[in-house]
């Protein structure tokens, strides 16, 4: 505690608000040294090399309800509080009844110590988890926090700070004292960064914005009931991350505009991509929907997020109703269930319903769907034998290759300004269309995506059988401290999306700008195997 509240006043100060993740049991800090390494216990190796029944024998005697000042500190603070495990165990080697008996018990202490906290993240120890954790935090009413966003440590002596970004850090490595040495790290090195770091400008690099929903999912769940709402608006809120199209949307918008752009959802059902936004520091937002059960739930999330979006009843099928001077209007996951959606009829009426240099995001399914022997039935009967299938298809919409949707439209004087492909098995599109002035300009580049946990595995299989990633290389070239993770799913998962080497030989920037769209999220490496390129490990080299 002698260094703690110092540390948190300079967030304090500059009017930055903390997420604390807590561990009920058991040290975190690096206090000492064990062969040449830092350490949390005496005479014990780093943490991550522990198994998880030895961190949790060390662990016990070290309770945070002792700690009464800290508690105290925490309670009294306007930060945040997450579950940070009950122990710092390694979950990824953890079974789910497990896992849920440890985040239950966790949950419950913080909820007994810090009573007047709403406590809505789960941040797993070393940032190992596997498909369990997140079903054992749903039920739990919590959402996974991972390795996403910003790395602040390793940024800070270039730290450029922007609204909806998460910057992750471990406070006790600033402290005096503090054995961590991979970054050089204190408490006027941090605030020196801050004051200096504000808001970014427009030639540094956009961050990568977390994708999840961070909205009450408890609250939603209580408003949905209440309002005796789609029980689906829940489901979809949870499986955001699996949401492809959604995440290409969301990186678009973020990249382009300013916050303060107004910004029209049609068939915004729960709120749930306003939610997103305004979490983002979006405040010009409003939707509309036919359901006004899903009306009355977003206006409680707005309610809960002090937002006074502009809601009302109204058809995507009837842009007439959208107010005027719109930077954008989006209508994502709903055209493409009207078999009477036209593409063309629909831009024509938003036309006027923009501003200048306003444009139109929404996401179609293509024309290559009609190849699949599936396509004309409805999904959750997939499964089943074919003389079973009773329902059709509820893609209903006209499926339309590029051509078909740059021609219906340039027949309502607009033209497409990006087309980013969500590769699934029912292959979308998200288009952004403007009128004929030009293309929008970014405000900063766009972010790279991540890659979905349903493709996690594929791409590590692909490329563990190509050959083209050196372990050794990537190990010393960008593994700091303990080695918690395999390289390449390292690689996979985080290290693509920070323009990570996979070997010495291949630059995925300058492959990217030979041989990609600058908005095609895939993986360079990836991208360079499945479009069948010579010796793609040498394609990135001079």
């Amino acid at each position: 505690m002698s260094c703690f509240p110092r540390f948190c006043d300079i967030f304090h100060r500059r009017g930055y608000r903390q997420l604390h993740a807590v561990t009920l049991r058991g040290l975190c800090n690096y206090a000492h040294r064990h062969n040449g390494k830092y350490c949390v216990y005496a005479d014990r190796p780093t943490l991550s090399l522990l198994s998880n029944d030895l961190i949790r024998s060390l662990s016990e005697p070290y309770r945070l309800e002792n700690n009464e000042a800290l508690v105290r500190y925490l309670a009294e603070s306007p930060d945040d509080i997450a579950l940070h495990g009950l122990y710092h165990t390694n979950y990824a080697a953890m079974e789910y009844e497990e896992q849920l008996t440890e985040m239950e018990r966790g949950l419950r202490l913080l909820q007994e110590l810090f009573p007047g906290k709403n406590i809505r993240f789960f941040v797993p120890p070393f940032n190992k988890s596997n498909a369990a954790t997140r079903r054992a935090a749903n039920v739990l009413g919590l959402r996974v926090l991972g390795d996403e966003g910003v790395h602040l440590e390793e940024r800070l002596a270039t730290l450029t700070l922007e609204p909806g970004i998460w910057y992750r850090y471990h406070h006790h490595r600033f402290y005096p004292g503090s054995t961590f040495d991979t970054f050089p790290l204190s408490l006027e090195r941090l605030e020196t960064a801050l004051a200096s770091g504000g808001q970014g400008d427009a030639a540094t690099p956009l961050p990568m914005p977390s994708f999840d929903y961070e909205g009450d999912i408890r609250l939603l769940k209580r408003l949905v009931a209440q309002h005796e709402a789609q029980p689906w608006f829940v489901s979809t809120a949870e499986n955001r991350l699996n949401r492809r199209e959604l995440q290409l949307a969301m990186g678009w918008i973020y990249a382009h505009l300013e916050h303060d752009a107004p910004i029209f959802e049609l068939g915004c059902g729960s709120g749930n991509n306003l939610v997103w936004l305004a979490t983002r520091g979006y405040t010009a937002l409003g939707g509309s929907d036919v359901d006004n059960k899903a009306l009355a739930v977003a206006k409680g999330m707005a309610d809960s997020l002090d937002a006074d979006w502009n809601l009302m009843r109204g058809s995507l099928l009837e842009p007439e109703h959208v107010p005027g001077g719109q930077a954008l209007i989006m209508a994502i996951n709903c055209a493409i269930y009207h078999a009477d959606f036209v593409l063309s009829d629909f831009l024509q009426a938003c036309a006027g319903r923009l501003r200048r240099g306003g444009c139109v995001l929404i996401d179609q399914v293509d024309a290559s769907f009609n190849g699949n022997p599936r396509n004309r039935w409805y999904s959750p009967q997939w499964e089943l034998p074919e003389s079973e299938r009773t329902k059709p298809s509820e893609y209903r919409s006209p499926r339309l290759g590029m051509l078909q949707v740059a021609q219906s439209a340039a027949k309502a004087g607009f033209e497409i300004v990006a087309a980013l492909p969500s590769l699934q098995e029912v292959p979308r599109c998200v288009y952004v269309f403007a009128h004929r002035c030009g293309m929008v300009p970014a405000r900063r580049p766009l972010p790279v995506l991540p890659l979905p946990e349903s493709m996690v595995q594929p791409a590590i299989e692909t490329l563990f059988h190509s050959g083209l990633f050196d372990w050794d290389w990537y190990r010393k070239t960008y593994v700091r401290g303990p080695e918690i993770m395999d390289p390449l799913e390292h690689f996979v998962r985080f290290g693509a999306t920070k323009g990570y080497r996979p070997n010495p030989d291949f630059d995925p920037a300058l492959y990217r700008r030979r041989y990609m769209s600058i908005a095609d999220p895939t993986n360079p490496l990836l991208h360079a195997l499945m479009t069948g390129r010579a010796q793609p490990a040498r394609q990135g080299t001079d």
